[in-house]
């Protein structure tokens, strides 16, 4: 197994972005890239219902940076018991409007309306897992595979500046793959997963697996979003009087790479050389990618700085793994970068 760890609020490939691009942010800068990507949903799909949660988390950025304008401290903020799941809201939704403003300043925004009517309507920040939420609706929750499909697809086509194209939304025969990208691998399924059982990953890697097989693709690649399955309260240690910090970036990437690692591990040991054996079949190749992204707070020279985390974990064994992880390493670098 391979992991990689990249920050959330850095770009791998494109290093030209401006710093707003890159996820390089100040409070008002965060504000400003939410208001714009509420106008642009509102372009091209109509504006976001008032309760949607993707609503709610833009207030919530709203509100620290008024706070941040005070003065105040992080931890002054927040109830102490919340502060953890508030600030991964905050910093996945900043994630989500960076791409909706990139795509559309980029001129390739229009291939993914439908997405853009799912986060018009529900939207979970792409950092938080479910429970981070309150409340949820069934279909919000089902929604999170094309909210993941959304962040897949359009680091590929942002990072790594080529043709992809997207699964029709009224085709549910599942004969296609998610994403189609010209490219050595072609075809991705990307897949949610939340919860901790590794039967229930295995299912949905098979699961991405037959759609790859029945599709056009020459060769496929299943994408699994774990982020509901780490414990993000580990991660983001806390007291009745205060909440962890990290003294470094590098210490707060060891503490997701390790998480992801150790989950990565588990699931390749429960995967039966048989399932294997029938997802390398269908895909034509033997690597699958999982993914988990968090926030943890850095100390920074402008203080305690939550920053926004994104892992993934290549995962393969036998013949041909070290092309098919080449392969795979550039794919799950773009979408996450």
């Amino acid at each position: 197994m391979q992991i990689k760890v990249t920050p959330l609020h850095s770009g791998p490939i494109k290093t030209d972005l401006p710093a707003w691009a890159r996820g390089d942010l100040t409070t008002e800068l965060a504000v400003h890239l939410a208001d714009r990507a509420a106008e642009i949903l509102k372009k091209y799909v109509g504006p976001a219902v008032h309760d949607s949660l993707f609503v709610q988390d833009t207030v919530l950025l709203r509100s620290h940076h008024q706070a941040a304008s005070n003065r105040q401290p992080v931890g002054d903020l927040y109830n102490q018991t919340t502060i953890g799941a508030l600030l991964r809201r905050q910093r996945g939704t900043i994630e989500l409007c960076r791409r909706i403003v990139l795509l559309e300043e980029l001129r390739k925004l229009e291939a993914f309306q439908h997405h853009l009517a799912y986060i018009r309507t529900a939207a979970p920040s792409v950092a938080a897992p479910m429970s981070d939420y309150d409340k949820m609706s069934e279909a919000q929750r089902n929604g999170t595979r094309l909210l993941y499909e959304f962040i897949v697809a359009s680091g590929i086509a942002i990072n790594g500046d080529i043709q992809i194209g997207l699964a029709n939304a009224k085709d549910t025969s599942q004969t296609n793959p998610d994403i189609l990208c010209d490219f050595h691998i072609d075809g991705i399924a990307c897949k949610a997963c939340g919860t901790r059982n590794p039967i229930t990953v295995m299912d949905r890697l098979l699961e991405g697996a037959r759609q790859i097989g029945k599709s056009s693709a020459r060769r496929g690649i299943v994408f699994i979003n774990l982020t509901s399955c780490i414990d993000h309260e580990v991660l983001f240690p806390r007291d009745a009087s205060e909440f962890g910090v990290y003294n470094d970036p590098k210490h707060a990437e060891n503490a997701v790479q390790d998480a992801l690692s150790n989950w990565g591990q588990e699931i390749l040991g429960a995967l039966s050389e048989d399932i294997y054996e029938q997802y390398a079949a269908q895909c034509n190749q033997r690597a699958f990618v999982l993914t988990a992204q968090t926030c943890l707070v850095v100390k920074h020279r402008l203080g305690n700085v939550p920053f926004g985390f994104s892992a993934f974990s290549l995962v393969g064994r036998g013949k041909r793994i070290n092309a098919d992880m080449e392969a795979a390493q550039s794919l799950a670098q773009w979408a996450l970068g």
